[in-house]
């Protein structure tokens, strides 16, 4: 198992959570994002809630190619 330097997991991270921010603000989560927050009448807590679940799925769908991409490699 190779061995990741700290500097190279936090670009990698950083990285990972730019790409996740451009897909949400650029498609239709986004949108979605600003109209929960705007017109909710829900709890903060539950807004939050909603908000890292668009995350997760915006974060899905950036690394399901990349480990498609892997395993057709392997």
């Amino acid at each position: 198992m190779p061995s990741f330097s700290l500097d190279w997991l936090f670009r990698q991270a950083l990285t990972l959570i730019l790409k996740a921010a451009d897909l949400i603000f650029n498609s239709g989560i986004g949108w979605a994002m600003r109209i929960i927050f705007q017109f909710s009448p829900l709890p903060d807590l539950l807004d939050f809630t909603i908000l890292w679940i668009l995350i997760f799925i915006a974060v899905r769908r950036i690394l399901r190619p990349i480990a498609k991409k892997e395993s057709d490699e392997q």
